[in-house]
Protein backbone atom coordinates (compact mmCIF):
# COMPACT_ATOMS: atom_id res chain seq x y z
CA UNK A 1 0.00 0.00 0.00
CA UNK A 2 1.42 3.43 -0.91
CA UNK A 3 2.31 5.72 1.94
CA UNK A 4 0.49 8.97 2.64
CA UNK A 5 2.15 11.99 0.99
CA UNK A 6 3.87 14.23 3.53
CA UNK A 7 1.52 17.09 2.79
CA UNK A 8 -1.40 14.96 4.00
CA UNK A 9 0.27 13.32 6.99
CA UNK A 10 -0.39 16.14 9.46
CA UNK A 11 -4.14 15.98 8.93
CA UNK A 12 -5.10 12.49 7.79
CA UNK A 13 -2.39 10.15 9.08
CA UNK A 14 -3.42 10.59 12.70
CA UNK A 15 -1.39 7.72 14.15
CA UNK A 16 1.61 8.27 11.82
CA UNK A 17 1.60 4.74 10.40
CA UNK A 18 1.60 5.85 6.76
CA UNK A 19 -2.09 5.11 6.26
CA UNK A 20 -4.95 7.58 6.01
CA UNK A 21 -7.35 7.41 8.95
CA UNK A 22 -10.76 7.42 7.26
CA UNK A 23 -12.38 8.84 10.40
CA UNK A 24 -10.30 12.00 9.90
CA UNK A 25 -11.59 12.56 6.36
CA UNK A 26 -14.40 15.06 5.89
CA UNK A 27 -17.76 13.55 5.08
CA UNK A 28 -19.72 14.46 1.98
CA UNK A 29 -23.47 14.51 1.51
CA UNK A 30 -24.82 11.62 -0.54
CA UNK A 31 -25.23 12.17 -4.26
CA UNK A 32 -28.09 10.26 -5.86
CA UNK A 33 -27.41 8.25 -8.99
CA UNK A 34 -28.18 10.26 -12.08
CA UNK A 35 -31.31 9.60 -14.05
CA UNK A 36 -30.37 12.11 -16.72
CA UNK A 37 -31.66 11.43 -20.19
CA UNK A 38 -29.84 14.31 -21.86
CA UNK A 39 -26.65 16.28 -21.49
CA UNK A 40 -28.30 19.27 -19.80
CA UNK A 41 -29.71 17.10 -17.02
CA UNK A 42 -26.37 15.33 -16.59
CA UNK A 43 -24.70 18.73 -16.22
CA UNK A 44 -27.11 19.60 -13.39
CA UNK A 45 -26.30 16.33 -11.58
CA UNK A 46 -22.56 16.81 -12.08
CA UNK A 47 -22.68 20.39 -10.79
CA UNK A 48 -24.57 19.16 -7.71
CA UNK A 49 -21.75 16.69 -7.05
CA UNK A 50 -19.13 19.41 -7.44
CA UNK A 51 -21.04 21.64 -5.00
CA UNK A 52 -21.07 18.85 -2.42
CA UNK A 53 -17.34 18.25 -2.85
CA UNK A 54 -16.66 21.96 -2.30
CA UNK A 55 -18.97 22.18 0.71
CA UNK A 56 -17.28 19.20 2.37
CA UNK A 57 -13.79 20.63 1.90
CA UNK A 58 -12.54 18.15 -0.70
CA UNK A 59 -12.27 20.96 -3.27
CA UNK A 60 -11.47 24.64 -2.97
CA UNK A 61 -14.20 27.13 -3.71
Amino acid sequence: MPRVPRTLQRVYDTNRDGKIDSAALPKIAAQADTTAVDLAALRVDFNALLAKLRASGYMNQ
